[in-house]
């Protein structure tokens, strides 16, 4: 266990062992930890350490007010990682500063029946932790990396339980999305806000099957009516062909067990003709990356990282449609910016 003694430490904790035990918790590079909570111990994840310490208490006698008590504490936040619903704890430990306190770091957490969890606790559990990292070698597009949480494996078998749980996730972050259905196949629509589009928002469309989701997330009507009115539709497919044959690739993914590429998602853009001549970017997804501990980002790729896809080519788009450059600048422009990129993560 490493811990680092290089932290400062605040001028007004007075006690050594408080100290010791924030420091112990805080720098450990051991996340994991035992807590004996309601007759059982849970295995949890330390998602924040504060310390801290109360008012100084004062005793009153003949001699005026004498100080008697300063409690100093650790309060360590927990959050249950032994399935898929996050239950969170907090605990605090605390001692009168004034006194010294005889037990070490240690002893006190194991007073508070806390104990660091070993590298073979969490194999038993059949935790995985790692992390996947969206491939963006071809063009650079500028989209956050995505970490995978610590789930405990859990196997989504049907169309509504997935697509309630996509729903609930867009809800948690505040996404306006409504749910319907067709012929029994739920529908989630999503719109995502957005000032670098015309018209000012994107909006997505996924509609779950027995096995599989169809991710749809396109431009609007504004997007649409300057596809109907161009005249350099030709120029659009020369670019819209570059962009499939160029970005779209195997995805990085990295964890304890697994190092590598894999296609976890092919997504596709293209113009669609079936109502409206609107761009779209669109991906099957198979229920099995949704109850993979590998593919647990999902919900973000959907929601983030196509999003953010549209975004970043939103320009190149429609100046070839309003005739501010052709493919070709276009395409030149992109492996620019892909240069530039590559060049700022060396």
């Amino acid at each position: 266990m490493n811990i680092n003694d290089n932290i400062c430490r605040p001028d007004e904790i007075i006690s050594d062992t408080i100290w010791e035990l924030y420091k112990l918790v805080q720098c450990s590079d051991i996340r994991y930890i035992w807590f004996y909570f309601d007759k059982r111990e849970k295995l949890c994840h330390i998602d924040k350490v504060f310390l801290g310490a109360d008012e100084v208490d004062y005793a009153h006698d003949s001699l005026g007010d004498i100080p008697c008590c300063k409690n100093e504490f650790v309060k360590i936040e927990l959050s249950d990682i032994e399935n898929s619903k996050k239950k969170e704890y907090s605990h605090k430990i605390s001692v009168n500063a004034f006194f010294k306190c005889e037990k070490t770091a240690e002893e006190l957490l194991k007073e508070h029946r806390l104990r660091f969890a070993s590298q073979a606790d969490i194999q038993n559990s059949r935790f995985e932790e790692g992390e996947t990292r969206y491939d963006r070698a071809k063009i650079r597009i500028p989209v956050n990396d995505y970490p995978v949480p610590v789930l405990k494996e859990f196997v989504i078998k049907d169309k509504q339980t997935v697509s309630e749980r996509f729903y609930r996730y867009l809800q948690r972050y505040h996404i306006a999305c409504k749910m319907n259905s067709d012929n029994e196949s739920p529908i989630v629509s999503f719109v995502i806000m957005s000032d670098i589009v015309p018209g000012g928002f994107l909006q997505g469309q996924v509609n779950f099957y027995e096995s599989t989701a169809d991710v749809r997330v396109s431009y609007n009507s504004i997007g649409a009516d300057i596809c109907t009115n161009s005249e350099y539709i030709d120029e659009l497919y020369k670019l819209l062909n570059y962009i499939n044959a160029h970005t779209f690739d195997e995805h990085r993914i990295t964890t304890e067990t697994i190092k590598g590429y894999f296609t976890a998602y092919t997504p596709r853009i293209f113009m669609d003709d079936r109502d409206d001549r609107n761009i779209t970017v669109s991906a099957k997804v198979f229920y099995k990356f949704w109850s993979s501990n590998y593919y647990c980002m999902t919900d973000d790729f959907i929601s983030e990282y196509l999003p953010k896809l549209l975004e970043y080519l939103s320009p190149f788009l429609f100046g070839v449609l309003r005739g501010e450059m052709t493919a070709d600048d276009a395409i030149w422009q992109i492996k620019s910016l892909a240069l530039c990129e590559l060049d700022k993560m060396q």
